[in-house]
């Protein structure tokens, strides 16, 4: 499987590995687990569609669409005079929610899709073929990120969907906080895998290097929509006006985490600095 290749050192997280030194004939290099996945810094050509910067570029426009659209359904939860001649009835906000979760879900698979066929080898001269629309890699901190934000994406089109039916107290616990506090589990689940992946241990504080940027924001998104969650819950009396106002705030921060981070991915399938340099 890894012919003419020698593993010298390996750094990761309890049982993950997400650093290795390699030492190949015509030299050194850096593995990273998570440029491995995304098809960053690649040996040998040609590549499959789903590692090149293209693919990985659509994934950020559609994370960076999905969190803007919630950016702005919280905004105007918060703040209705914003929507100027614009209707900011709840069911107008409920729609851009819905409509911003559908653009999550779709990012979201096609992480999964890429994290899926990743492939074993650590280097190789042939491109791996399709393999699997799901797959099963539940010793890669990326396929098992990837994986937890897609279920949590699906959770959130449940819930913003349900948010349509209405109803009491009860009804809107198990339709609509339910999935709405599962969901963020499964992101903050996600955010922190996505994490071990990039920082090689539980924690690690790398400022100076881009993809510890993008997971920590988005991280920091999957806090946020955490704590908007456990605000959300409507007890038999009803929900206080100022507690819904928090967890609105929460929802809009974690939507401008998401919204930087898809940003700064953009700006990484671009960026033609070796992202191995200084990790």
């Amino acid at each position: 499987m890894m012919h003419d290749l020698e593993m010298n050192t390996d750094r990761g997280a309890g049982p993950f590995v997400t650093f290795r030194h390699l030492h190949l004939p015509d030299g050194h290099r850096i593995w990273l687990a998570r440029n491995h996945r995304r098809g960053v810094g690649a040996v040998f050509a040609p590549r499959p569609f789903w590692q090149y910067r293209a693919f990985n570029g659509v994934m950020a426009v559609g994370f960076a669409i999905g969190s803007m659209l919630f950016a702005v359904g919280a905004a105007l939860s918060l703040f209705p005079a914003f929507s100027g001649d614009l209707s900011s009835t709840e069911r107008d906000v409920n729609r851009i929610f819905f409509i911003g979760s559908l653009f999550f879900t779709l990012s979201a698979y096609l992480q999964v899709f890429q994290s899926a066929n990743a492939g074993e080898k650590l280097v190789s001269k042939n491109a791996p073929s399709l393999r699997s629309y799901l797959g099963w890699r539940p010793k890669d901190p990326g396929w098992l990120s990837s994986s937890a934000q897609f279920a949590g994406t699906i959770l959130f089109n449940l819930n913003t969907y349900d948010a349509f039916l209405g109803g009491g107290w009860l009804r809107q616990d198990v339709l609509i906080w339910v999935p709405d506090m599962l969901g963020s589990l499964l992101f903050l689940f996600s955010g922190y895998l996505a994490v071990v992946e990039t920082c090689h241990d539980w924690w690690a504080w790398r400022p100076r290097t881009l993809a510890w940027w993008i997971v920590m924001v988005n991280f920091a998104g999957c806090v946020a929509f955490m704590a908007s969650a456990l605000l959300a819950f409507v007890p038999p009396s009803g929900a206080s006006v100022n507690v819904i106002a928090v967890s609105t705030f929460f929802t809009l921060f974690g939507a401008m985490g998401f919204f930087l981070g898809a940003l700064l991915a953009m700006y990484e399938c671009i960026s033609k600095t070796d992202p191995t340099s200084r990790s």
